[in-house]
């Protein structure tokens, strides 16, 4: 019986080797799993973000046209009434073209914005893409 034992100890021993990766094995699946399950989260939320200022663009987007016609419309009053005072007329001009200019800039800072947005994203996706 005595040679029985060394080899049900190293049986033993094989077995709680074993379980011992089984384990290892176990969490490192669990903590794939939540990694992936948080990078999902990420996604929607980045998503989610993505969408509400793609509308917040399109929104600025939309009052810009309107702003845009409406003093397309004033200029073409403007030239319309010959007799007003030239003085005063300028100033009016000036400060149209001044709220276009802010229109302007307004504009390329929703637009860098939304630039980098996408960068970010792009970026978070190669991050994802590397990582599996």
């Amino acid at each position: 019986m005595p040679p029985e034992k060394p080899r049900e100890d190293r049986l033993d021993a094989r077995h709680a080797e074993l379980e011992r990766w089984e384990g290892a094995l176990a969490q490192r699946e669990w903590a794939v799993e939540e990694r992936e399950r948080l990078v999902g989260v990420r996604e929607r939320v980045a998503d989610e973000q993505s969408r509400a200022a793609d509308e917040r663009e399109a929104r600025a987007n939309e009052r810009e046209v309107v702003q845009s016609a409406r003093e397309r419309v004033l200029d073409q009053r403007e030239l319309d009434t010959a007799g007003a005072d030239p003085i005063e007329g300028i100033e009016d001009a000036f400060a149209r073209e001044v709220a276009r200019l802010d229109r302007s800039n307004a504009f390329l800072d929703r637009s860098r914005a939304a630039v980098e947005r996408a960068q970010a994203r792009l970026e978070g996706l190669r991050q994802h893409r590397d990582t599996h």
